[in-house]
């Protein structure tokens, strides 16, 4: 491989600042395809070219694809570089990692370079999720698809996006079995055919969907945030009953003052050298502002405690496989925060 050299930059929201001199420019107007007759490094000049002038209008995806186009004419680092960089930016997370992997495995790449990539490839990672396809033991020769396109029967599983997908198994004997899974992001879900070709002609009905739910792993980012979500609830149930508590405190204290108050008050005009009680009116405003303080604490802190908890019965559902998602759903929209003797207590 051609040795070049590239700018290493974090993805970020925008792209990378490109540069180019106004001959260059103006040779990509009008542009078309270069022939194949033309030298390989004039081919990928036109192309980079190209790809620069598609990313600077934003069109990401064609703009990787335009890389690509450079780097089969010329294989470069900086065109593979740019081409994983293109669709980051084009939110194609799986076109992304593969062309990240790619460019690390390259021996020029210094370590700071493989470094930041190998960081970005993670964070991408926990974007997508993993399906591992377990067939039968005697399953010895046969194709696996996932949604159309064919993938191996690797033991760390295959990326794909979240959402539903059909796995189709076929073997030598060009029977098939089907399975329709729904995954969600940074999960591992392990699709298993235990029972494919068994009793074919028993079997009326298309075989249900079914995903271990042992085998559904989460990722630690995904732990941590349900960690953090969890004492976050518990946090808040406490300022919720604390706030309550000294609301119902306050509360009473403030009818006995507006009593007291109301008691030192003269009926019409007072005798000469007849006041109200001062202190008692002093009393019974000051406490009626804690108790307004009060009922907006305890307010914010329920409906914060809601949110938490709508959150976290999602999270939770999430953690059980993408067959829970409906469930999720269903049970986020049931919580429900009520007022007991003890407190408050959330209803799921």
């Amino acid at each position: 491989m051609t040795t070049a050299t590239t700018a290493m930059a974090a993805p970020a929201s925008e792209p990378p600042e490109v540069t180019t001199s106004p001959d260059q420019a103006s040779s990509t107007a009008g542009w078309e395809p270069p022939p194949t007759s033309m030298p390989a490094s004039e081919r990928a000049r036109v192309w980079w070219l190209r790809a620069q002038e598609l990313e600077r209008a934003r069109r990401f995806r064609e703009s990787a694809n335009a890389y690509r186009r450079s780097y089969e004419a010329t294989p470069t680092l900086a065109a593979l570089y740019n081409m994983a960089l293109a669709h980051d930016y084009a939110r194609q997370p799986l076109d992304a990692i593969a062309s990240y992997r790619r460019y690390v495995e390259e021996v020029e790449v210094d370590a700071l370079d493989r470094t930041q990539v190998l960081d970005r490839i993670s964070e991408l990672e926990g974007e997508v999720a993993r399906i591992v396809v377990a067939p039968p033991d005697d399953f010895d020769a046969g194709v696996v698809t996932i949604d159309g396109d064919e993938v191996a029967l690797a033991q760390d599983g295959n990326l794909v996006l979240p959402g539903p997908h059909d796995i189709v198994l076929r073997d030598a004997q060009d029977r098939t079995s089907r399975q329709r899974v729904v995954v969600v992001a940074g999960t591992r879900v392990v699709v298993r055919f235990d029972d494919a070709f068994k009793d074919e002609a028993a079997k009326t009905l298309p075989p249900k969907p079914r995903v271990d739910p042992v085998a559904v792993e989460v990722s630690p980012r995904e732990r941590q945030r349900m960690r953090a979500l969890r004492r976050g609830m518990w946090v808040t149930v406490g300022l919720t009953a604390a706030s309550g508590s000294a609301l119902l405190g306050v509360g009473l204290a403030t009818i006995r003052a507006k009593s007291d108050f109301e008691a030192s008050l003269c009926d019409g005009p007072c005798p000469e050298g007849v006041t109200y009680d001062a202190d008692a009116a002093s009393r019974f405003y000051r406490l009626r502002t804690a108790s307004n303080v009060l009922v907006g604490i305890t307010a914010a802190s329920a409906l914060t405690l809601t949110v938490l908890a709508i959150l976290g019965a999602d999270r939770r559902e999430q953690e059980r496989g993408g067959e829970g998602m409906d469930r999720a759903a269903k049970r986020a929209s049931g919580v429900r925060l009520r007022p007991t003797l003890g407190g408050l207590q959330l209803d799921f």
